[in-house]
């Protein structure tokens, strides 16, 4: 397998956060990458948001990679600290009040074990 180091875009237009399937809106900065494995071959796309949480709590899935799923595996396994608590309650929420105002960008310190 082979992925392309992150691109950071401003959007022009909208697209759908690949980890917390959220709208990233027109405007906002966001990561993008590329991956090819064999024959197949995939963009993702990620919110500012999900990548400060990747790079503090790293929730992979089984096959180490960010996803969906590995997120929502994240979960699973409960908060070590107040601060995992707050980023997992933005998560679920899709980083937006109810109104629908986006939340800011989590201000996280890096845990033991966390990527750098």
């Amino acid at each position: 397998m082979y992925s392309t180091e992150p691109e950071y875009r401003r959007a022009r237009k909208s697209h759908c956060c690949s980890t917390c399937l959220r709208k990233i809106d027109p405007g906002e900065t966001y990561s993008h990458s590329r991956g090819f494995d064999g024959g197949d071959a995939w963009t993702f796309k990620q919110c500012a948001h999900c990548e400060t949480v990747t790079k503090v709590y790293a929730p992979l899935d089984y096959d180490d990679v960010i996803s969906y799923d590995g997120f929502d595996g994240w979960l699973d396994d409960g908060a070590r600290d107040v601060e995992e608590l707050r980023a997992m309650a933005g998560w679920r929420m899709q980083w937006r009040t109810r109104g629908g105002t986006l939340l800011p960008v989590p201000a996280l310190r890096l845990v033991e074990g966390a990527k750098a």
